[in-house]
């Protein structure tokens, strides 16, 4: 067999292992690439679920701070009605016994 006809068949075997070596990295970093995007969904989804839980964290704090506010104007609105009875002599100490 003449050596240019070694020489390519030799050049012919290290080019089909070098395809095998490249389909395997190609198949190997296609298996990676699907497990970054599963990653990347699970944190996306997490990442939702985190605002999702902050807002609803946040209206029940706004609910929460309005029945407070609500609360306190009351009590202090009744507060000043029942000063300003007393003051006036409309209630007497008897009278809050009562009630």
């Amino acid at each position: 067999m003449p050596s240019w006809r070694n020489r390519l068949l030799a050049r012919l075997r290290e080019a089909e292992a070098e395809n095998r070596f490249l389909r395997e990295e190609n198949r190997r970093l296609r298996e990676e690439n699907e497990l970054f995007r599963e990653e990347n969904e699970l944190f996306r989804d997490g990442a939702r679920r985190s605002r999702r839980r902050e807002n609803n964290l946040l209206w029940l704090l706004e609910r929460a701070r309005a029945w407070i506010a609500a609360f306190l104007l009351a009590f202090w609105e009744t507060h000043d009605n029942i000063a300003e009875m007393a003051d006036d002599g409309e209630l007497l100490l008897g009278d809050l016994d009562r009630e």
